[in-house]
């Protein structure tokens, strides 16, 4: 199942600003570069980059917790 986006550890409005530009599980978010995020989201560039490592984050926790 994959993770959604309101799951990740960022602000809300980031959050929603997501998913308004069509991001609504963390997969979608990886298939992305951090550029066509930034450009989609209209956000600077190192924010698209944090948006990135939450969402490799959340995939890690998530495999973690199917091996456990």
């Amino acid at each position: 199942m994959d993770s959604d986006v309101q799951d990740l550890a960022l602000a809300q409005g980031i959050k929603d600003s997501l998913e308004e530009a069509g991001f609504d599980t963390v997969d979608s978010i990886l298939k992305e570069a951090p550029l066509d995020i930034s450009t989609k989201l209209g956000i600077e560039p190192y924010v698209a980059q944090i948006i990135m490592e939450a969402a490799k984050r959340a995939t890690d926790e998530s495999s973690q917790k199917d091996i456990e």
